[in-house]
């Protein structure tokens, strides 16, 4: 039995000791980070826009927050083992093997030396306007001014450190420290050690003292005096810095110490199994920034410690003191100051101090210990009684501080069909009863008094559920606000207001669905949802609704907190701080995803809970005078993957940047300095002249690309965001010009507009050429065709002549033969119709050569043309015959008579049958129609074949001088008609002809038969109207009602009478007789389209040119 004791004491022990030497080892916790290509840090130093630079073994890096960038090429002298970095206004003082190197930041290039100075350079200080170098050569000085070295001791030990005291110049070296006081060197003996090498200095104002870091301990320099620290006694020191808390830190080859105030020394080493310890042992540098973050160069890579950050990340190991893991969704902190967390496995409790965490107990399920109903943890309240309860997913926990116990509570309905075995959330309304929220149940009111006083399970006082007004019973989280009204989170369902006094249910007006519900000052509800926060007054009213940029399921809002009338959104590692006064803000919460969210007036912090662990906050560092946004630097530009060599200098301090047009790939890297120990905002940037909308970027890794970019110009512009998404002001901003390639350039489009004016006149005048040429083979071909014309017209005189001229003499001979009648009435029609075909051949032959002698007027007859028509086709029957072609004659008059010149109005008829007749095919049929249009006063003809088709270039030279058809085109026209000749494929072929005809002379009115009295009484009132009209065509003012006067008729008659006779009425009859008289006047060329259109009656040349188009199918100009 004393043996297993025994045991057990040392198994305790063991445990004990791993779990403070674990709490000592991550005090202090680093970010880590390596250079490619680089391992040992040899010296650090920071610039004037907070940049670090580090010397390495292989020379000068520069880090931003995300990136290393090399500053030395390959192979050249700046590729070389730095040991010590000086900043001079813009000037970066490089210790080397090699000696001094000076490298101008803004110029981003290294400046040469005048003159060649000592080599092997360890330490560097400025004082006053020359620099102290220490090398293996001894101590010397340099002027920037003369760039000149100057040396400054004789004495040859090598000089490793350098510090500028009250007391002189203090310089470490191989052999011990030496005081330079007034230029007088004394000795400073060093007692123990290994050996007296002093590799580090550094000034404690608190202490009063110098601190002395040799090869084998660590000195305070006193009043001339050192004392050793005996903590450090044996280690090789490296390097030492004062923070701005009075900490000493030691950089040694067995890693790092720190010695406070109090005299009391703490080692840091690497632990491999913990990322977040020191990164390495050989700690060859250290140095304090402007926000005293400590950098830690090591022998591989740097350990970065933050002191005063804006958070603290508290793991859950740390508590525990073990490694099991939670997933923290619960974070309470009660009114004695304890703390509550849980989550997917159990409940913790405990207290925080200045030394750590006391009061630590887990409870879990099947705990035998700490005993908890299930793991699930979904909510811990304490009433206003001070009492405990904890929501699972076995039912309500209450927890006796007495016995540090929990009892299970299972509420069920009055059916027992549900209950609160899923219990998400509790609340106690003003009456003393307690508000259950079951996920599978709904809400459950029970008296305080009445639960306590049952054995575990009970049935409800109340309850509430989709029978009786709720609109779900997945509930999952229950809000009182200052009113004593319950509002109920449901799944997927919105938000239900409950009255407690009449349990009356009212449904929040909003269409999205919610993931957490939070009371802020006002006593207002706000809702998060995926994308955005509602605000919501009362359920019967609309929200005030919040949209964030990212306005998506990557925006899930998972916590609310009230932080000092201040509203915490948090979401995807965000928050947004929202604010009644409309001073919004947000910052990245970095590491986790935030699942709870706590705020402790005791604490005055801010408790953000997360995966097996969470992060404390100050409010103080958060309050608005103390936050400020980041500000944003380009730290380095990629143009197609590499570098852009800037000969105007560094990148950062660039505005415009002018690029060739193939090299249009690029990538921004961009910093907000993320060890600036202020919170990162959330940025949106746009690439204007290419992004149409803003682009939303937390700056994770800085970095902005953009490939393919057109030539032109381009302006980067970032802005920072608030709380609420809403862009502020301009952070960042840089201009893009991408020039174009030598084919667009100005001078080449310049070329290209030339040559194509070129090109356009060498094409035109080819055009004109070529058409010019084709105009003169046309009118070769004209002339050739009219001499081909000729010759078969003169031919066809020549044998009609004959052939006439025979029929003749050949019935005069008949009739002159003995035996022969006086009278014979078929030989008289032969000479008849001989004589006439005999006139028409001399007219046509008299009037072929030459227009300019005919004469200009006619000798008109009045004849009927129906009669004449009619003796046109029987004339042709022979000729007709001939071909067994079959000629058809008909008209819807019987008589109609009209003013013609009887030859050229024969010549026109005779002329188009026998045309017709000689081009149709064999058994074709020719069908002559005449039909009279008196209203419009026209008669037309209409002549055609179906078995005669016409090519478009024969229809073009039918009616050409010296063609067959030529004399029918110069009649008709004559006799102020038209013609038109149409042919298709279907070997159908039209001629149509229209005259114009005088109503007053077209038919006989003698022998009028007494049925037609009526006839001709219309006939004459609508020719009174005609008159009336046409008497007043010029007056544009004559209208219906005028005509209604003038003619002495009632309106309704008028109008009767005119359609009936014309099927017209009145306004359109006037609008038709007007544009016929403007067709006539504008056919005799006489006029202007302007004055016609005055001379019948139109005073709008809009309007005038609008009716002419739709009465003839053209415009006054075209039918001009």
């Amino acid at each position: 039995m004393i043996f297993k004791n025994k045991n057990l004491f040392i198994s305790i022990f063991l445990l004990l000791s791993l779990f403070f030497l674990r709490t000592g080892g991550m005090e202090y916790r680093f970010q880590n980070v390596t250079i490619p290509g680089a391992s040992t840090i040899l010296c650090l130093a920071q610039d004037g826009d907070g940049m670090i630079w580090m010397g390495t073994e292989r020379g000068l890096y520069c880090y931003d927050g995300y990136h290393f960038y090399p500053h030395f090429e390959e192979h050249s002298f700046s590729n070389l083992r730095v040991h010590c970095i000086l900043r001079v206004g813009d000037c970066l003082y490089l210790g080397s093997d090699n000696g001094l190197l000076i490298y101008n930041v803004k110029k981003d290039s290294y400046e040469s030396m005048a003159a060649r100075g000592p080599k092997d350079i360890r330490a560097l200080l400025l004082d006053g306007k020359k620099i102290y170098l220490g090398s293996s050569q001894g101590l010397y000085s340099y002027c920037p001014l003369q760039k000149k070295f100057y040396k400054e001791w004789g004495h040859h030990s090598a000089v490793y450190s350098l510090l500028k005291t009250p007391s002189g110049l203090m310089i470490g070296t191989i052999n011990g420290l030496f005081l330079n006081r007034r230029n007088r060197i004394e000795p400073v003996r060093i007692i123990s050690g290994r050996q007296p090498l002093v590799n580090a200095l550094a000034s404690d104002r608190k202490r009063n003292c110098v601190w002395l870091g040799t090869e084998g301990a660590l000195y305070a320099f006193r009043s001339g005096k050192l004392s050793e620290v005996k903590a450090l006694r044996g280690n090789s020191v490296k390097s030492l810095t004062v923070d701005d808390h009075d900490v000493l830190f030691i950089g040694t080859d067995n890693g790092l110490y720190t010695y406070n105030d109090k005299g009391k020394a703490e080692r840091i080493v690497h632990d491999s199994r913990y990322p977040q310890t020191l990164v390495n042992n050989i700690v060859w540098s250290i140095f304090k920034d402007r926000w005293n973050n400590i950098w830690l160069g090591t022998d591989n890579g740097i350990s970065l410690f933050s002191q005063n950050k804006y958070y603290h990340w508290v793991p859950l190991s740390d508590i525990t003191g073990n490694g099991d893991g939670n997933c923290l969704h619960v974070f309470f902190q009660d009114r004695s100051g304890m703390n509550w967390i849980g989550g997917t496995s159990g409940l913790i409790h405990f207290r925080m101090s200045s030394g750590g965490y006391s009061d630590v107990a887990w409870y879990r399920q099947n705990d035998a210990r700490h005993t908890l109903s299930h793991n699930r943890v979904r909510k811990v309240y304490q009433d206003p009684q001070g009492d405990i309860w904890v929501a699972t997913d076995h039912g309500i926990n209450y927890y006796n501080p007495l016995t540090r116990s929990f009892r299970n509570f299972i509420v069920r309905d009055h059916s027992g069909t549900y209950s609160t075995t899923w219990a998400y959330d509790i609340l106690q309304d003003r009456l003393g009863r307690l508000w259950i929220a079951s996920y599978m149940g709904g809400v459950f009111v029970i008296s305080k008094k009445k639960l306590l006083a049952s054995r575990g399970t009970c049935i409800a006082d109340r309850y509430l559920s989709t029978r009786n007004g709720l609109h779900g019973i997945h509930v999952e989280q229950l809000c009182q606000d200052r009113r004593g009204r319950i509002w109920a989170l449901l799944f997927e369902k919105g938000i239900d207001c409950i009255d407690p006094a009449t349990f009356h249910v009212t449904h929040a007006r909003s269409p999205y669905a919610y993931n957490v519900i939070a009371m802020d000052s006002s006593g207002r509800l706000w809702a998060g949802r995926d994308g955005g926060v509602d605000i919501f007054t009362d359920p019967s009213g609309r929200p005030v609704e919040n949209s964030f940029h990212d306005n998506t399921s990557s925006g899930r809002v998972t916590a609310i907190c009230n932080v000092q009338g201040r509203m915490w959104v948090l979401s995807s590692g965000v928050c947004r701080i929202i604010c009644q006064d409309g001073n919004n803000t947000n910052f990245r919460v970095p590491e986790m995803d935030v699942l709870a969210a706590c705020y402790s007036p005791r604490d005055q912090r801010v408790y953000l809970a997360g995966n097996d662990g969470y992060i404390t906050m100050s409010t103080s560092m958060m309050s608005p005078a103390v936050y400020q946004k980041s500000h944003i630097i380009l730290s380095e530009l990629l143009v197609n993957g590499k570098r852009y060599l800037n000969k105007g200098g560094n990148v950062r301090y660039q505005r415009e940047f002018v690029l060739p047009h193939n090299e249009n790939d690029i990538t921004f890297e961009l910093t907000d300095l993320p060890y600036n120990n202020h919170p990162s905002s959330m940025y949106a940037y746009r690439l204007e002249g290419n992004d149409k909308s803003w682009q939303y970027e937390n700056f994770e890794n800085g970095r902005i690309t953009y490939n393919g970019l057109d030539y032109g110009s381009y302006r980067l512009v970032i802005k920072a965001m608030d709380g609420k998404g809403n862009l502020s002001g301009e952070v960042y901003s840089v201009k893009i010009r991408i020039l174009p390639p030598w084919y667009l350039t100005f001078w080449a489009k310049c070329f290209y507009i030339l040559f194509l004016l070129g090109l356009i006149l060498w094409v035109f005048n080819f055009y004109m050429v070529k058409k010019r040429l084709k105009m003169e083979h046309q009118e070769k071909e004209r002339i050739l065709e009219q001499s081909r014309s000729k010759i078969e017209f003169y031919a066809h005189l020549s044998r009609h002549l004959k052939e006439y001229l025979g029929g003749m003499m050949g019935s005069i001979n008949r009739l002159m033969s003995p035996g022969a009648k006086a009278s014979s009435p078929l030989e008289m029609e032969n000479i008849r119709r001989n004589t006439v075909l005999l006139g028409h051949l001399t007219h046509k032959s008299l009037d072929i050569d030459s227009d300019a002698g005919e004469e200009k007027t006619c000798s008109l007859t009045s004849v009927d043309i129906i009669e004449l028509c009619r003796q046109f086709v029987g004339d042709s029957q022979k000729q007709a015959a001939d071909k067994k072609i079959v000629l058809k004659f008909s008209t819807n008059e019987e008589i109609l008579f009209k003013e013609v010149d009887m030859v050229k109005w024969s010549i026109i008829f005779y002329d188009i049958l026998e045309y017709m007749i000689g081009k149709s095919s064999r058994g074709a049929m020719i069908t002559f129609i005449v039909g009279s249009d008196m209203m419009n006063e026209k008669v037309s003809f209409s002549l055609s074949s179906n078995g005669m088709y016409l090519l478009p270039e024969e229809r073009m030279m039918v009616f050409q001088r010296f063609s067959p058809l030529y004399a029918v085109r110069k009649y008709t026209s004559w006799h102020q008609g038209t013609l038109k000749v149409e042919s298709s494929e279907t070997r159908q072929t039209v001629f149509l002809l229209t005259f114009p005809l005088d109503r007053s002379i077209a038919k006989p009115i003698e022998n009028v038969p007494a049925s037609s009295l009526e006839e001709n009484a219309d006939d004459r009132l609508l020719a009174e109207i005609t008159e009336a009209i046409e008497k007043n065509i010029e007056d544009s003012d004559f209208n219906v009602t005028q005509l209604q006067k003038t003619v002495g008729i009632g309106n309704k008659q008028l109008y009767r009478k005119i359609k009936q006779l014309t099927d017209m009425t009145p306004v359109e009859l006037i609008r038709n007789l007007r544009m016929k008289k403007a067709a006539s006047l504008l056919k005799e060329g006489k006029f202007s389209v302007s004055e016609v259109m005055y001379m019948v009656g139109f005073s709008n040349s809009g309007y005038f040119s609008k009716c002419f188009q739709k009465a003839f199918g053209v415009t006054p100009k075209e039918y001009q």
